[in-house]
């Protein structure tokens, strides 16, 4: 599951993956209002058609 946020000077980079169930992850993902696109980091492994 990805949490997509709207990236400010607080949140620049993506937080660690939340491990909510055994089967079940969180990413918080920043996305830059300003470019239309989100911030990439190690969550572009797990979802690389986003990216």
């Amino acid at each position: 599951m990805m949490l997509i946020y709207p990236k400010h000077h607080q949140f620049e980079t993506s937080l660690e993956c939340f491990y909510l169930a055994e089967e079940l992850r969180l990413w918080a993902i920043p996305f830059c209002i300003e470019t239309g696109k989100m911030v990439t980091s190690e969550w572009v492994e797990k979802f690389p058609s986003l990216s």
